[in-house]
This record gives structure tokens, sequence and C-alpha cells, in this order.
């Protein structure tokens, strides 16, 4: 979360509008008007309802995958949280909760958009991540991290970093060719 807070702040302090249209179209200066406190409000409950149910999906997603429906029902519902909270959040906090969700479904809603390419990257290769790491559960090893859904977890928070490495690497040329950085005062 500590790096989405980073992106985020980057973004509102970076005062560059060339670089910006290239990195998100919707940071222009002038396009980002204050919101009034409803309309907050609104984001916030929306986000609240659609996280819950978002997180009900993935439980039922996960059941139908294979896991226990009788037993572990906290380690499920751990896997199905953390699942939450790296696909559905970052995208948020960045693109705001109607583009996050598209992104969620499949949708592509902006095709030049360096930050939306990278948060659906982040979705793929977490929820890929996630099905790779369950390759280690039916294996008879008996080892402590191979208890449900610990490889799963691990899995998603591999898949993550990767794509967090992968679009560090394709927005270092963009970042490299910025003349300058200027603060916003």
């Amino acid at each position: 979360m500590f790096a989405e807070v980073i992106k985020l702040s980057f973004s509102l302090f970076y005062n560059d509008p060339y670089s910006l249209t290239k990195i998100d179209s919707r940071l222009i200066s002038g396009s980002r008007a204050k919101k009034s406190w409803t309309k907050v409000l609104k984001e916030i409950i929306k986000f609240l309802i659609l996280i819950f149910v978002i997180s009900i999906i993935y439980y039922i997603i996960i059941v139908l995958f294979g896991a226990p429906l009788s037993t572990h029902h906290e380690e499920t519902t751990m896997l199905t949280v953390t699942l939450s909270t790296l696909t559905f959040v970052p995208p948020c906090l960045h693109l705001g909760v109607d583009i996050a969700l598209s992104l969620l479904t499949g949708d592509q809603p902006f095709k030049n958009n360096i930050i939306a390419e990278a948060m659906s990257r982040n979705i793929k290769l977490t929820l890929m991540g996630t099905w790779l790491g369950a390759i280690v559960l039916p294996l008879d090893w008996d080892r402590p991290w191979q208890v449900w859904p610990i490889p799963c977890v691990i899995g998603a928070l591999i898949g993550y970093m990767i794509a967090h490495y992968i679009t560090l690497i394709k927005v270092l040329p963009i970042i490299a060719d910025l003349p300058t950085f200027t603060c916003v005062k």
C-alpha cells in the first residue's frame, strides 16, 4: 500500500502537463476539479459496497476452484481480503471506482493510459500468481508453508511484485525523457 500512496502523491505534486498527458490523461491541470462532500461520500459508499461484493465473488470463485467449503473459512476469507486489497484498492486510488471496476471485469477504458495499463497488469498478474501458487497445495511434502492458503497468498504477492517491476521497466524510458521535475507550490 505504501507504494500506491507514493505513486498517488507523485501524480499530485508533479506539474508538467506534457508528461502528465503521457502518463495519465485525467491529471492535466484544471481537469481535476474539487469534488463536493456529497460526491466524495457517494464514492466512498460505492467503494465499500463494491469491495464487499467483490470479496463475496472472490470467495465463491475460490471455493469453485477447490477451496474447502465446510472448513477453513477464516483462511479462505483471508485470501479473499488479500485479493480484494491487491486488485481493487490500488485502481480505485489512482483511477476511481468506476474505472477500477471496469478494469477488474476485463474492460479496457483507456488505450494509451499508462496508469490504467499498469493497474490492469497488476490485476492480471496478481490473480495469475494466486492460481500458480496453488500448484504446491496437493504435493505431499507436509511443510508448514503448504497449508491452505499460504501458497496462494504468497503467489498473489509475488505476482503483484512482478507486475510492479514490469511497470517500472515500462515507465523508466518515459521518466528519462522528462525535462525536469517541478513541484506544485
